[in-house]
């Protein structure tokens, strides 16, 4: 991966924490919802860095001019700060 999150793989520990190579890189705090739900919230922010590599290698092989495929391109450029730094420019 590239850019300027941390690249994978995630793992989550037993305290509600995502590890990167063995650094904490986020918390889940199951305050608001309940604790099943932060578990699964968990296990999704953890294959973030799967998914989107994923994603990039399938819009790269097979790239369409269709509403999935540039909601897949949205994701990722909202995923990689892309979106971001066009709204920046202006």
């Amino acid at each position: 991966m590239t850019g300027k999150y941390t690249a994978g793989p995630w793992e989550s520990g037993p305290h509600w924490e995502i590890n990167s190579e063995g650094r904490l890189i986020a918390l889940v705090m199951p305050t608001e919802v309940d604790v099943i739900q932060a578990k699964y919230n968990l296990k999704l922010m953890r294959a973030a860095p799967e998914l989107l590599e994923a994603l990039k290698a399938v819009v790269a092989i097979a790239d369409r001019d269709t509403d999935v495929f540039n909601a897949a391109k949205a994701a990722i450029a909202k995923a990689t700060g892309v979106d971001a730094m066009i709204k920046a420019r202006g």
